[in-house]
């Protein structure tokens, strides 16, 4: 082989191995980075440990008469089957979020992101139904 080939072949496999150590050091450490799937709170209730300081991304909805809020945070329960959970939310209080009394009919579905502390889920972002999905439909007639 003469020494222009294998110059290239050198260049070839070392931008081979360059390519493979990014690939592996972009994706070795994403384990701590990776969110849960969807959970439901009774999913967290049941294996608290399992949780426990990781990310999660869990789905419920709102206890009645829970809501307590301050410039800082929003603070709330939501349930699931026969569990419930307390969550701390930092952020925006997205405009649907009810702060009000809600009618105990209406359920209002709420997914917190965030970390689970093993007590509460501390979350960063937190998404919240369309209201009209759980207002009653109304027959309007001319």
């Amino acid at each position: 082989m003469n020494s222009k080939k294998k110059a290239k072949y050198i260049a070839g496999i070392i931008l081979i191995i360059v390519f493979l150590l990014i690939i592996f050091s972009t994706t070795s450490g994403s384990d701590s980075n990776f969110i849960n799937p969807y959970k439901s709170v009774s999913d967290i209730a049941k294996s608290p440990a399992m949780y426990t300081n990781k990310p999660v991304q869990v789905y419920g909805n709102v206890v009645d008469g829970t809501v307590t809020w301050a410039p800082n945070n929003l603070n709330f329960t939501m349930a699931g089957g026969n569990s419930s959970i307390d969550v701390v939310y930092y952020g925006v209080i997205p405009s649907t979020f009810p702060l009000g009394k809600q009618d105990n009919k209406a359920k209002i579905n709420v997914i917190a992101i965030g970390t689970f502390d093993g007590k509460k889920v501390i979350a960063d972002k937190l998404l919240v139904k369309c209201p009209s999905k759980y207002k009653a439909n109304l027959k309007v007639s001319f």
